[in-house]
């Protein structure tokens, strides 16, 4: 039998990075209802401590945190418990220090204990149990929390430290934690909880670009169809021509747009994997490319799903399961196509199906004069399409070409030019027109937030508004 000092070791190594690590505390807060948590470190200088405001801890409870195996991992837990194998306190805190104390406020009193693991005897199989904190530090500590909550603090780094100290990249290894969590927790944060890492805001990382008014497709949220099964939802982003610098790269997540693509997993709105395509796909799986770099889809499961979905300890990894992998590499295909198409599309057709200003009618020049047919490559036309029966869809053809016989044949002068010019225009015609491009406006400056500058750009390149740019500059002079 294995004594304690080889179980402890072999679960320092079980792979924890300073990001999973912490993430994993984060967890045990979240799960206590926090509301802020704020994190000190200096990996130099061996300082790490996270307190939160959660409801605490007993001495009862506390004592069942910090010694092996009492925590069952086929217990049922609530739907909102982002724990799963009872082990994240003590296994992300021992991959990186020798000490642990934790401290803690409760309904009940007050509760703290530490572990340090130079108090094991290597050639004892005895137990190495909790012990108390030094009662002048544990009173100088409690002052640290208020009415409620838990403070954790690792000493004695023997690793993360020592090799942080010699690469010199302190700096470094706190923007990836920055990153990391921020986008493990971007829901929790979003919806209020607040992260501070050395005092400053932990800002969340919303990989789907949520109501971004540039973004070209975005999946309606669909559940599997047997129940205890995932839902997913699809998204296409915007291209990087439709964003700032600033912006762009702020999208592209910690490891960056080629390897942010793909599927990304949450259990209990907390984060599990993020990109890639996770073996989806025929051949061995789909590899990430330039062609589906705006392509992402959100994967949900609860808690009661860990063992399918292969969850690790670390909440880092999970494994599509077979019997979900046909149905999500359809929606997963279908995304990528959007995506492909998307991106293989002119900057300016771009520009208008992300707008919506695509037009839904085309000119036709035949002998007798311009003729207009239904623009059959409007996003909202394919999508309904891809939505149908080829059934479905005969009959849709049939429609719009009655549509189209009934449309007038337009003036002859259409031969000659795309559209009249301004000067051809009547008072009626112009004054209808400059009230199309004032709604254009209102839309992308009032209601979408973008800027003027911007949306006079996009209506430049938008049918048939384009054909008019002294209108276009007329109107926006109104505004100015």
């Amino acid at each position: 039998m294995s004594t304690p000092a080889f179980l402890i070791k072999a679960l320092r190594s079980i792979g924890y990075t300073i990001e999973s690590s912490i993430a994993d505390l984060i967890d045990n807060s979240i799960s206590a209802s926090a509301k802020r948590i704020d994190i000190e470190i200096d990996l130099i200088r061996e300082r790490f401590s996270l307190l939160d405001d959660g409801y605490g801890m007993s001495m009862v409870r506390l004592e069942d945190a910090l010694v092996l195996g009492r925590i069952d991992p086929d217990a049922v837990r609530r739907s909102n418990d982002l724990g799963r194998y009872g082990l994240g306190l003590k296994t992300a805190s021992f991959a990186h220090c020798r000490l642990l104390k934790v401290l803690s406020k409760h309904v009940s009193g007050q509760a703290s204990l530490q572990l340090d693991l130079d108090e094991i005897d290597p050639e004892s199989n005895c137990v190495l149990n909790p012990s108390r904190i030094e009662q002048k530090e544990e009173e100088a500590l409690f002052q640290k929390i208020s009415d409620s909550g838990t403070l954790v603090i690792w000493e004695k780094f023997d690793r993360t430290a020592n090799r942080l100290a010699e690469q010199r990249d302190q700096l470094n290894a706190l923007t990836r934690l920055e990153k990391h969590l921020g986008m493990v927790f971007c829901r929790f944060i979003g919806s209020g909880l607040r992260i501070t890492l050395n005092r400053r805001e932990v800002i969340a990382w919303d990989p789907f670009m949520t109501g971004h008014p540039l973004k070209p497709w975005f999946g309606p949220r669909i559940e599997f169809p047997v129940s205890k099964g995932p839902s997913i939802e699809c998204h296409v982003l915007p291209s990087s021509d439709a964003m700032s610098r600033e912006e762009y790269e702020v999208n592209a997540g910690p490891n960056g747009w080629l390897l942010q693509q793909g599927i990304y997993i949450f259990r209990a709105d907390r984060m599990i994997t993020s990109g890639t395509w996770l073996g989806l796909g025929p051949r061995g799986g789909w590899s990430v490319d330039q062609s589906h770099l705006q392509a992402r889809i959100c994967v949900d499961i609860d808690c009661s799903q860990d063992e399918m979905w292969g969850l690790d300890i670390q909440k880092s990894v999970a494994q599509i399961p077979q019997v979900f992998r046909l149905w999500l590499s359809h929606y997963a295909d279908l995304t990528r196509e959007k995506a492909r198409k998307f991106s293989s599309l002119p900057r300016q057709a771009r520009a208008r199906q992300a707008l919506d200003l695509e037009s839904y009618w085309a000119r036709e020049l035949l002998e007798e004069g311009g003729v207009l047919r239904i623009n059959r490559g409007v996003r909202e036309i394919v999508d309904l399409r891809d939505s149908l029966s080829d059934i479905q869809n005969d009959r849709l053809d049939r429609i719009f070409d009655k549509l189209e016989r009934q449309v007038p044949v337009l003036d002859p002068v259409l031969k000659d030019s795309d559209q009249p010019s301004v000067s051809q225009l009547d008072e009626v015609q112009t004054e209808a027109m400059k009230s199309q491009i004032r709604k254009m406006i209102e839309n992308l400056v009032d209601v979408k937030g973008l800027g003027l500058d911007f949306a006079r750009s996009r209506i430049k390149i938008a049918e048939p508004f384009c054909n008019y740019p002294e209108l276009i500059a007329e109107v926006v002079n109104e505004r100015e």
